[in-house]
């Protein structure tokens, strides 16, 4: 994702619909994009360790979620400067959030792989200890950068321990 591009596109945006947009969604699941087109290759570019267009699924996800991250960043910081004072809406970005309940309630290992589940799936985006080390410039670009965040909810996995 080239961020300057992001930055135009999300600008054009804001001056076109801001006077209807209330509440502005960076990026809908960067997860599934980061994931789906750099991890298992099933989303396009189709890149993923193995696939026919090349790629390192242990790595690329992660720098996919690092620039997204940013890019997400470089739109909100333009929102907030130009246009959030004049138009009145929020920004911030809506994950995939799957949930996991352990499927022996009274096991305490499958609980907390339950909990490390979630932190996986649903975290590196939040925490980012996975993604590429960010500058200090980035790093305040991104602190604070949700008004709000959404999260889609579409299933719940159960999840064990020891198979």
């Amino acid at each position: 994702m080239d961020r300057e591009d992001y930055k135009k596109y999300a600008e054009l945006l804001f001056q076109r619909f801001g006077d209807r947009v209330k509440f502005w969604i960076t990026l809908n699941q960067p997860y599934s994009l980061a994931s789906k087109g750099y991890g298992d290759g099933s989303y396009p570019p189709g890149r993923c360790t193995g696939c026919e267009f090349g790629g390192d699924s242990g790595i690329e996800p992660y720098i996919v979620g690092h620039n997204q991250l940013l890019a997400h960043a470089i739109a909100v910081a333009l929102y907030r400067k130009r246009y959030q004072k004049l138009q009145g809406g929020k920004i911030g970005t809506t994950l995939i959030g799957r949930w996991f309940t352990p499927l022996n309630e009274n096991s305490i290992r499958d609980t907390a792989a339950a909990k490390r589940a979630f932190k996986f799936f649903v975290g590196w985006f939040l925490v980012g200890n996975r993604l590429p080390k960010f500058t200090p410039q980035e790093s305040k670009l991104v602190k604070g950068s949700l008004d709000f965040l959404g999260l889609n909810y579409y299933v719940n996995s159960g999840v064990l321990t020891d198979v």
